[in-house]
């Protein structure tokens, strides 16, 4: 019987699908996109034996049907096609907004394509992605510092702004890196000197969830900076 897989959540390594082609599985892989906010499914994309071979990047596919996405700059203007773009969705698919709390992320916004009388109620998903041909969506990274790991939604300015509450630590940063392909929360930080590393996740651990606590927890003495003044990402190495 030919089956399907959804994935979704998280991007996919394609890599790890390869035992699909080797052993002839009998099932297509499909990856699905949707924020909470939204329907689970906003947007699909069925991978080929293509893509699962040359380990190509996988883009979250085209919308649904009675979902409508756009690709907006900072002014809610449409951007051309191949640009990147804020990604908010419209439709049937769109929640209703927070219990007993204002969200700027649901914003009305009028009509310019026909599909509502006066304006529209939108979502605003903070997902930076741009139209690929055949009107596929490929997902970019995000606006602000948020990050989905293991199924949870992680603010790392959250992480930062505890570890800033400890009074020996100077200056921090927390980044999702790899390792082995798989991707761990990691704070680096500058301090007087070194702290132990168990005493800085025990003291996130009482303020944060569990999932929040950084795996990797870095003392450097000065964090490296690039021409334009700001942190040098790219030169923080992994750290095992």
């Amino acid at each position: 019987m030919f089956k399907s897989r959804f994935l979704g959540g998280e991007k996919i390594n394609t890599k790890y699908l390869r035992p699909i082609i080797d052993h002839q599985l009998n099932f297509t892989v499909i990856n699905t996109y949707g924020p909470t906010e939204c329907s689970d499914l906003v947007a699909t994309y069925t991978l080929t034996d293509d893509d699962i071979i040359n380990e190509a990047t996988v883009p979250v596919g085209k919308q649904v049907p009675n979902v409508r996405v756009y690709i907006l700059d900072e002014h809610l203007e449409d951007v051309k096609a191949g640009e990147i773009g804020e990604l908010y969705i419209g439709g049937v698919g769109v929640g209703r907004g927070y219990v007993a709390n204002v969200n700027d992320n649901y914003i009305f916004k009028p009509d310019t394509k026909g599909y509502a009388i006066h304006e529209e109620k939108i979502y605003r998903t903070g997902d930076l992605v741009k139209m690929l041909e055949n009107n596929l969506l490929a997902f970019i990274g995000r606006k602000d510092t948020q990050i989905k790991l293991r199924g949870y939604r992680i603010e790392l300015a959250e992480i930062e702004k505890v570890l800033l509450s400890m009074e020996t630590i100077n200056h921090c940063i927390v980044l999702s890196k790899d390792f082995n392909d798989c991707p761990y929360i990691t704070a680096y930080y500058t301090a007087e000197q070194p702290l132990e590393e168990k005493i800085v996740k025990h003291y996130l651990a009482e303020r944060l969830p569990n999932y929040m606590v950084p795996s990797f927890i870095v003392y450097i003495e000065k964090f490296p900076m690039n021409l334009h003044g700001k942190i040098d990402i790219s030169s923080l190495s992994n750290p095992v």
